[in-house]
């Protein structure tokens, strides 16, 4: 069982009207859609916006579901200044930027609960996501870390300090907490992320402009992974 999490309506349209043999579910107000896509069987929901919305949805997912592996799709702001508008960043590790104790003496971003600052992705998946990455219209595709917080980040200074201190490619509101959630449950994960706006002081209109755009592409990522995945007929991922 795959669960597919987006944020928004638009990260998971074309995800929706993928599937066939559909059940609609509700737990604790947050809607799940359960059947196939192509060979795979699936659970996709909106999870709303923020670290809350997203732990309960992939808790209900993990624990009512029975999900397995967990993909997490949608947009995000660019932290790497080498990205652009519509590129891709396939999830390395997650840190929550947002996560502050160093008042008691704790790292920035460390999860006492986890004894660490950083979440791995999923290695395989990562790597099989990497090599169906590249577009035909020339946009980059990169493994990197993925920096989760309750904020739209949308200040350069703010945005180049998550960048140096967690070694961020992307920024999000959701990632991280899945990431914790999955973490703790024994969960793999994979978050994929195409570049809305660049975490700075235009992010509220490029984000306007490109996010359904770069909604849709991740989606379409989506899908060549899940048939990817189909294909291995079984195998272990």
């Amino acid at each position: 069982m795959i669960g597919i999490i987006g944020a928004m309506d638009i990260e998971i349209s074309l995800l929706t009207a993928a599937m066939s043999d559909c059940e609609e579910f509700t737990c604790c107000s947050q809607k799940f859609l359960w059947g196939r896509i192509g060979g795979c069987e699936v659970v996709v929901s909106k999870c709303g916006i923020g670290k809350v919305n997203a732990a309960m949805c992939a808790s209900i997912m993990i624990l009512k579901f029975g999900a397995d592996i967990i993909i997490n799709t949608g947009v995000a702001g660019a932290l790497d200044r080498s990205l652009k508008q519509l590129d891709l960043v396939i999830s390395s590790a997650f840190v929550q930027h947002d996560i502050d104790l160093s008042p008691i003496g704790i790292e920035p971003g460390l999860i006492p609960e986890n004894g660490s600052v950083s979440i791995a992705s999923d290695a395989e998946l990562s790597a099989l996501a990497l090599s169906l990455a590249p577009s035909p219209d020339g946009a980059k595709a990169i493994t990197g870390v993925i920096a989760t917080g309750d904020q739209f980040i949308a200040d350069s200074g703010r945005a180049a300090d998550i960048a140096a201190r967690f070694g961020a490619a992307a920024c999000d509101m959701e990632g991280g907490a899945i990431a914790q959630v999955c973490a703790m449950s024994g969960i793999k994960l994979i978050a994929l992320r195409c570049i809305s706006d660049n975490a700075d002081g235009s992010a509220g209109l490029s984000f306007d402009e490109f996010a359904p755009q770069a909604a849709d592409k991740c989606s379409n990522m989506v899908l060549r992974l899940l048939d990817a995945i189909a294909k291995k007929d079984g195998q272990a991922i």
